[in-house]
């Protein structure tokens, strides 16, 4: 008689490495299977059993799981692992396997924020120099996207302004010459006007703005071209 149960877990990160501006946190998935055998026989028994070497539910590559902490192997075969398991008379034999596989979670550098990086300070993942160094990398892209918050505000004040002067150019346009709409006629040009002069403050503003940010995006484009970090986490 077998029964098994499988119990599978994330290890914690082992190593972090930062190159290309990404960084890239190395954990472990393990896979624990425990077999049971039941002999109710007088005799004594060999089995052979036939581990899988892909754990149920997974679709990693066979050779990237690796046993660990198991028995020893008699024999490799393309999908299975097979172990010699010796059944002692009337007794339950247990057998566990257990299996993990190394695994790389990225992070794009280029949007990095204060909450991952606080995270990442808490869960020591790197040296003090490499934790400046990114923070410095945190505070310019948060600069970043205040220039691109003001930027996006300005453009969609921008549009209402243009869509303002279109409904006010029709309404002169369907003005006559009587002295009564007059000064209804002055009071568009008017409006007019000191939309025009916002219009052309807005236009200077975007303009500064893409500069600050084309800035922005140089120094933080040379702030990750010199980062690079290898190292097994709490070293």
């Amino acid at each position: 008689m077998v029964t098994d149960s499988i119990k599978s877990y994330q290890d914690k990160v082992t190593r972090v490495v930062i190159r290309n501006s990404f960084l890239t946190a190395y954990h472990g998935e393990v896979a624990v299977t425990n077999y049971t055998f039941k002999n109710k026989s007088d005799n004594s028994y060999t089995l052979y059993l036939e581990h899988p070497r892909i754990p149920e539910g997974r679709q990693r590559a066979d050779n990237q799981w690796k046993l660990v902490e198991s028995p020893e192997l008699v024999e490799t075969t393309e999908s299975y692992w097979r172990f010699r398991v010796d059944l002692l008379p009337n007794k339950e034999t247990t057998f566990t396997v257990k299996q993990e596989i190394v695994l790389g979670q990225q992070q794009r550098l280029f949007d990095l924020n204060w909450q991952t990086l606080q995270l990442w300070n808490k869960q020591k993942y790197f040296d003090k120099a490499t934790a400046t160094a990114l923070k410095d990398v945190a505070e310019c892209v948060k600069q970043q996207a205040a220039v691109n918050e003001e930027k996006a505000r300005l453009e969609n004040e921008q549009s209402g302004l243009y869509e303002a002067q279109k409904r006010i150019r029709e309404n002169l346009n369907s003005l006559g010459d009587r002295p009564s709409e007059k000064e209804l006629r002055e009071r568009f040009v008017r409006t007019l006007q000191t939309q025009e002069d916002r219009l052309e403050e807005i236009d200077k503003k975007i303009k500064e703005l893409w500069a600050t940010r084309a800035r922005l995006q140089e120094t933080l484009q040379q702030k990750l071209a010199a980062l690079e970090y290898d190292a097994p986490v709490g070293d």
